[in-house]
């Protein structure tokens, strides 16, 4: 999954405590495990990073993500760690569609029950950018960015109507 189908899907099944916080906090969490992967992956740096989820991925990480919310108790750090949490659920929806091994189990569970992380055969980020074009990819992207247009459009209304008061 990508952009659309983390943000938009993410907040929508993490709605009711989404919805009044911040929203870029809450996408930069949703997408947060992929910013950290993905260029760990692409620049070969350490031999134990063979897939595109790896550390970013970890429940060690969320459980610091959620950690370091629940001690700042800032609403940014809240919608940040929501995001985050929503990451490795919608990867793993995904997972149960391939025959292969799950990566996001084997990420979540990494160190305790997994040693190693799954091996890509991705060799470059446009190797990895063609999988949007599989049908379950592309399904979570166009589902994510209607659901986005839809909490915008909602949101909108409900700012309009607020501004011009009621009597208007």
């Amino acid at each position: 999954m990508f952009v659309l189908g983390h943000v938009g899907i993410g907040r929508t099944i993490a709605s009711a405590k989404s919805c009044h916080l911040p929203f870029l906090a809450f996408a930069v969490g949703a997408v947060l495990p992929d910013v950290i992967d993905k260029p760990l992956y692409y620049t070969r740096l350490f031999g134990l990073v063979t897939c595109t989820r790896t550390f970013g991925h970890t429940g060690l990480f969320l459980l610091a993500v959620v950690a370091g919310a629940l001690w700042t108790r800032s609403p940014v750090a809240r919608a940040l760690a929501l995001g985050a949490a929503t990451h490795p659920i919608l990867d793993g929806v995904l997972d149960l569609l391939s025959p292969d091994p799950s990566s996001t189990w084997m990420a979540f569970t990494w160190p305790f029950l997994n040693t190693h992380f799954y091996s890509y055969p991705f060799k470059t980020p446009l190797d990895q950018l063609k999988m949007i074009w599989k049908l379950p990819v592309m399904t979570c992207e166009i589902i994510g960015a209607l659901l986005l247009w839809r909490e915008f459009r909602a949101r909108r209304r409900t700012t309009g109507a607020s501004a011009q008061g009621p009597h208007s």
